[in-house]
């Protein structure tokens, strides 16, 4: 998800879109506030901005209107694949900057089952 243009509307990819459908009131939230709560999803993160010019955020684990938990980040994972194919995150493909990277995405049902079994 990016934000697009000075109202902070935010671009749905398919795997953004279920998310959102998960926890429609934090996504409405974010739109509003304008960059206030951010959402990374190559990490599935949320999190509110640290207003110090830079890209920090304080990552939250519930909804701040719901109080739903919100899903479990990919932080890890990620950084160890990146690992893997021995990248610093800065030297990240644009595929590893999304949410593609992630083989058990909500859209890769075969993944999931291989995961699951």
């Amino acid at each position: 998800m990016k934000v697009d243009g000075a109202k902070g509307k935010l671009k749905d990819d398919k795997m953004t879109s279920k998310i959102r459908d998960e926890y429609p009131e934090i996504f409405e939230l974010i739109e509003n506030l304008e960059g206030s709560l951010r959402y990374t999803p190559h990490t599935r993160e949320f999190g509110i901005s640290v207003l110090d010019g830079g890209s920090s955020k304080i990552r939250i684990f519930y909804c701040p209107l719901t109080g739903k938990k919100l899903p479990a980040s990919l932080f890890d994972q990620w950084f160890d694949r990146l690992d893997e194919l021995g990248l610093e995150p800065e030297d990240a493909p644009p595929e590893m900057r999304s949410k593609d990277w992630w083989p058990y995405s909500y859209d890769n049902k075969a993944a999931l089952k291989v995961l699951v079994s």
